[in-house]
């Protein structure tokens, strides 16, 4: 379920379990909070890059920046918070003022 405030980012709830495969984590313990932060950007290339500043930076990598089943791309990493990130960029997006 999305909730779209106007003007303002998107909003979306997932199970948790499937939230947690999206982003290539488990659903079990104390290691996933059931939050994901996902920040939209408008090209490949720029996932690319936050993905490798991420992992530079200590940031343990989730799942790999690449093609995502819905056909978009995108990574994911946890922070050294333990906050997990999804990056991501849809070709399809063409409408998107809050990405990147």
């Amino acid at each position: 379920m999305f909730f779209e405030p106007d003007g303002g980012s998107r909003v979306g709830f997932y199970g948790r379990e499937g939230l947690a495969g999206q982003v290539g984590t488990s659903p079990e313990g104390s290691g996933f909070s059931g939050l994901v932060l996902t920040y939209v950007v408008r090209s490949e290339t720029r996932v690319d890059e936050i993905v490798a500043e991420a992992e530079k930076a200590g940031a343990t990598i989730l799942k790999p920046a690449g093609a995502l089943p819905w056909g978009g791309y995108g990574g994911t990493f946890a922070d050294l918070d333990g906050y997990i990130w999804s990056i991501g960029y849809s070709a399809k997006g063409t409408d998107q003022p809050y990405a990147e």
